[in-house]
């Protein structure tokens, strides 16, 4: 059964619609819901207890796909709340692409010596939808010159 999710955005001023349809894999997954009219994302639920082991890394099913508009990718964050777990998300967030068809997943890696349980309806995630850009690389010899150069990390103050 499909679903579909509107999110708001603005470009340039105006207001618009994106949809984003939904397939749901479980019926106990829940549609992601914006926290607020101004949130930047919409919050996923878990749709089932997950035990994650000490020190693991696990993948968590979050129940649901999505087609995301093409121009776009779905950028899956911890929610701020996620910060008083022992979890983290190893690679600092993940990318669902718009050619993405499958089933969402988040990843956590528990940092604490005990085991951690996700209760099922825990929000953890949050999807905030980004603009993307078609990209073509030009090879050349040389690039343009700036201030910065090739100062790399901390090179322009602590």
């Amino acid at each position: 059964m499909g679903f579909i999710c509107k999110l708001k955005k603005f470009a340039f001023g105006r207001e618009e619609e994106n949809i984003i349809k939904v397939k749901r894999f479980m019926h106990s997954a829940l549609l992601p819901k914006m926290g607020s009219a101004d949130a930047a994302g919409m919050d996923f639920y878990q749709p089932e207890s997950v035990v994650i082991e000490p020190h693991q890394t696990q993948y968590v099913t979050l129940g649901l796909a999505l087609e995301i508009p093409k121009g776009y990718m779905l950028m899956l964050a911890p929610r701020s709340s996620m910060s008083k777990t022992p979890l983290v998300i190893p690679n600092s967030f993940g990318v669902i692409d718009a050619d993405y068809r499958g089933e969402i997943k988040g990843i956590f890696k528990n940092t604490s010596d005990n085991a951690y349980l996700i209760k099922k309806g825990d929000r953890l995630l949050q999807g905030i939808l980004v603009p993307v850009g078609a990209l073509k690389l030009l090879e050349v010899d040389e690039l343009t010159e700036t201030a910065r150069g090739s100062g790399g990390i901390g090179s322009t103050g602590k």
